[in-house]
């Protein structure tokens, strides 16, 4: 079970499907592709903006010819713990994909994996931060949200 979003105890599923679940997926199915044409549309703007903070921050690498749904925009960043509470104070939503990695969460425990195991995942764990990328973000919120990252940078 979750004991919070970024801990575990144990190894489960949740697969069940009610049927209001149903109805809302059937919609929500219909309008999906829009949706993910709108959530590259923010993921590329954030690509293409912060290429010039590469000394700061290493965007998601691209595979050629795929299509990305974007449920999540996760870059590496310095100062990340800093950045996280800078926009926080902005009003800009930000979380951390997953502070803990897996190999150091209670079901691994068995395995006994250590930390410094998996040093570029513990390391990533230090490192990354998610942006909001959902496709109800306005052209205004996608750009205060860079322009308050430039501003974090190169003030």
């Amino acid at each position: 079970g979750m004991i919070n979003r970024d801990k575990i105890s144990m190894w489960g599923i949740n697969n069940r499907l009610q049927p209001f679940q149903s109805i809302i997926a059937d919609r929500v199915l219909k309008k999906v592709n829009g949706y993910i044409r709108k959530r590259n549309y923010v993921a590329n703007r954030y690509d293409k903006e912060f290429k010039a903070l590469n000394k700061y921050i290493k965007t998601p690498h691209r595979l050629k010819n795929t299509k990305e749904a974007y449920q999540l925009y996760i870059m590496s960043v310095k100062k990340r713990d800093q950045l996280i509470k800078y926009l926080i104070n902005n009003n800009i939503e930000c979380k951390i994909h997953y502070p803990i990695p897996l190999h150091l969460q209670k079901p691994f425990i068995h395995q006994g994996y250590k930390k410094g195991d998996f040093p570029i995942a513990e390391k990533q764990a230090k490192e990354i931060i998610t942006l909001p990328c959902h496709q109800y973000l306005s052209d205004n919120q996608i750009d205060y949200t860079i322009r308050k990252i430039k501003d974090f940078y190169l003030k």
